[in-house]
């Protein structure tokens, strides 16, 4: 037996310091494959050392990967691609090697290497070493594997290089086609579905409507667009701007008129006529169709006022319909016998002092000079009127709202739409809405209107708004109102029916640069700025207070430190959201990936990252909210309907797959609730009837209900909302 012999070292180490656990003799390298020896006595050979970068002392491939990381932090393209290569295999020197990309991935024993993406970063060095082709098939198998929006905006950039070298492109490439919005559209909505198709040979790298980019992470071919555009009342401009990889450009716009009020009618009385009254129907923005009496009206394109004279004789009532070009309608009904007697209370205490016309042929009698005032006609024919004695108006207007409003009201809206109609004995002087700080007022031109039916638009601030309504008449005289309109934010359910999250300050000691930003307030914000399905303990009163002041939500709900305390900073989080960046190679790359953790598990639910190339605040700012779109994408569905019930368990359907997963809550709103978001729970014995998510079919889910006494109580039609 040869004394000589080669110590071997658990997972095929060698050299490492490590006691060797066996010897074989000399003779057995017979049994060993040269290509094997020269492997291991080329990778332990001593290397230079060099800063920043590992020497390799195990041939494994997580070594050659981090070796391969650091070198192209240095611009070392091609020993780096060397090295990923050597990692996933495509090259011999690793003894074990790995192709598959994970977040986490284990090397030995505890040891656990985050975000291993060797094809991606391989495709990395290739575009910067010119190898486009290679370098697309790269960034495509590790998309594959696992997207990351660092491998997407590589992949985009690798494809512009290409693009770059055609030697003739079409300038007129990019197809785009609206189909949802049509110029010159009337709508009573503010938000519009933007709907149509964008398509280019050369890649679709840029979408921005109405000042707003839309978050695409890889230029494509054909992007489905889907987008839901808020509007503001008034005439909007809808505006989409598309471009591709090689600066094409092209643009399609259209107008759009938001109208969120109705018609107005009005009910004039005639001068010196009590048996008839002048109904007039307008809106600003155009009518569509007008009924008075039971009689259409005529209405042209673009009328915005029509009038027709009606007679009060009769018992019956003259009823008013009107539509507007946007949809809105007006219903105005009065008695005949009511209008009689408020024209003839006007007319007493308005006298006319006016000059009528004549018929064709008469002569004029009377002159300036006599008591009364004169209206002048245009073929200067006039009589003057006898003046009737004139009563004292005492009598303040009345105004009446519909629905009523006792005091106070909640809403979630941002705008609210009053239904008014003033009343006045005389004739309606002006009216004037005192909302916060701000004052709006409408003057009535008229002096014989009596009767006003209309619609106001009221902008609401978050929290209690005061609004005080005054009315006026042509005396004088004065009605008020006051009420509060309380806006609760937009959440898509109650705060209690949503999961409490923790988001911890992001890990940045691997990109120094991100130690003077402060990344954490920006991903509040932006979690805040949306609505949301997330309760954000924040333990920190001052910072609390500081991002609600901020996002003016200090008037809200969540501003109350009662319920904050109670639905967050004394409650244990349901989620852990775990930010932390990671540095890559090219200038100023780095990526932000959240974590959702399960806090009763410790298991991670969703990653979603995001790729930033710059430092840049509004880069960084634009791109966080980027990243809490994605992060609101992964969120589980909000609803769903029970389909079935048993002893023990229910069906619900299951809405987006991805998103449901065994384990998550459920609590259930009964079906004859008005409004969801403001409802209760279903409950047994003070307790809420909940179910746990058991299995995840392909269009449903099975969820095992508790307490067992509530078994009976969830049927067919409930409502299921995460809890």
């Amino acid at each position: 037996m040869s004394k000589y012999s080669i110590s071997t070292f658990p997972d095929g180490a060698t050299m490492d310091g490590v006691k060797p656990h066996k010897k074989l003799p000399i003779v057995a390298l017979a049994m060993v494959p040269m290509a094997t020896i020269a492997i291991v006595l080329t990778s332990c050979r001593p290397l230079a050392i060099e800063p920043g970068v590992p020497q390799i002392r195990r041939p494994n491939w997580w070594n050659f990967y981090q070796r391969g990381v650091a070198l192209s932090l240095k611009a070392e393209w091609r020993r780096a691609a060397d090295d990923f290569e050597t990692a996933v295999g495509y090259r011999d020197g690793a003894i074990y090697s790995e192709s598959t990309e994970k977040r986490r991935v284990k090397t030995y024993g505890l040891h656990f290497l985050n975000d291993y993406f060797p094809h991606r970063e391989l495709g990395v060095c290739y575009h910067h070493l010119g190898m486009y082709r290679d370098a697309e098939r790269e960034l495509e198998r590790s998309l594959e594997m696992l997207p990351t929006s660092r491998a997407r905006s590589w992949l985009t950039r690798n494809r512009k290089a290409q693009l770059s070298q055609l030697p003739d492109p079409d300038p007129d490439s990019i197809q785009l086609v609206i189909d949802s919005i049509r110029d010159g559209l009337y709508t009573n909505r503010r938000f519009l579905q933007c709907a149509g198709t964008v398509a280019s040979p050369y890649y679709i790298s840029r979408l921005v409507i109405n000042n707003h980019p839309l978050l695409l992470e890889q230029a494509v071919m054909r992007y489905d667009l889907d987008h839901r555009l808020r509007l503001e009342p008034g005439v909007q401009r809808v505006l989409v701007e598309v471009e591709d990889l090689l600066g094409n450009r092209t643009s399609w716009d259209a107008e759009v008129t938001v109208d969120m009020t109705g018609p107005a009618v009005s009910v004039a009385t005639i001068p010196g006529d009590s048996e008839h009254v002048r109904i007039s129907v307008d809106d600003k923005h155009g009518l569509a169709t007008v009924e008075i009496g039971g009689k259409l009206v005529t209405v042209r394109t673009g009328d915005t006022l029509v009038s027709r004279t009606l007679g009060l004789s009769g018992t019956g009532e003259i009823h008013v319909v009107a539509v507007d070009r946007a949809g809105n309608r007006t219903e105005f009904k009065r008695a005949t016998k009511d209008l009689r007697k408020a024209s003839l209370r006007s007319l007493r205490m308005n006298p006319d002092r006016r000059r009528a016309a004549l018929p064709a042929g008469s002569t004029s009698r009377g002159s300036a000079s006599r008591p009364g005032a004169l209206l002048q006609l245009s073929d200067a024919r006039s009589v003057a009127v006898p003046i009737a004695k004139r009563e004292p108006d005492t009598m303040p207007p009345r105004l009446r709202l519909f629905p009523a409003i006792d005091g106070r009201r909640v809403v979630t809206a941002e705008f609210y739409i009053l239904d008014l109609m003033l009343t006045d004995s005389g004739s309606l002087g002006d009216i004037t809405f005192h909302v916060n700080d701000l004052s709006e007022s409408r003057k009535f031109d008229s002096d014989a209107l009596i009767e006003y039916r209309f619609t106001q638009i009221i902008e609401l601030q978050p929290g209690a708004n005061t609004v005080r309504i005054v009315a006026t008449d042509r005396a004088g005289n004065r009605t008020e109102k006051q009420l509060v309109l309380e806006r609760k934010m937009d959440f898509l359910w109650r705060e209690d029916l949503r999961v409490t999250a923790q988001v911890t300050p992001p890990d940045v000691t691997s990109v120094p640069a991100l130690k003077t930003v402060d990344i954490y307030s920006l991903m509040l914000n932006g979690l805040l700025e949306r609505p949301r399905r997330l309760n954000l303990v924040e333990r920190d009163p001052e910072t609390l207070q500081r991002l609600l002041l901020e996002l003016k939500l200090a008037g809200s709900s969540i501003a109350d430190q009662v319920r904050a305390i109670r639905t967050g900073k004394l409650k244990a989080a349901d989620w852990l959201i775990q930010q932390y960046a990671g540095r890559w190679s090219g200038k100023d790359n780095w990526d932000l990936v959240l974590n959702g953790v399960d806090v009763a598990t410790g298991e991670i639910l969703f990653t979603v990252d995001m790729h930033f190339d710059s430092f840049n605040g509004a880069h960084i700012r634009s791109r966080l909210g980027g990243l809490v779109d994605k992060l609101a994408q992964r969120l589980p569905t909000l609803s769903a309907p029970v389909q079935s019930s048993t002893s023990r368990s229910a069906v619900v359907s299951l809405g987006r797959k991805e998103n449901i997963f065994e384990g998550l809550l459920f609590v259930f709103i009964p079906p004859e609730s008005e409004d969801v978001r403001f409802a209760d729970p279903l409950s047994v014995d003070g307790a809420w009837v909940q179910a746990r998510v058991t299995r995840v079919l392909d269009d449903t889910c099975a969820v095992e209900i508790f307490p067992r006494k509530a078994h009976a109580e969830v049927t067919p039609g409930h409502i299921a909302v995460i809890r």
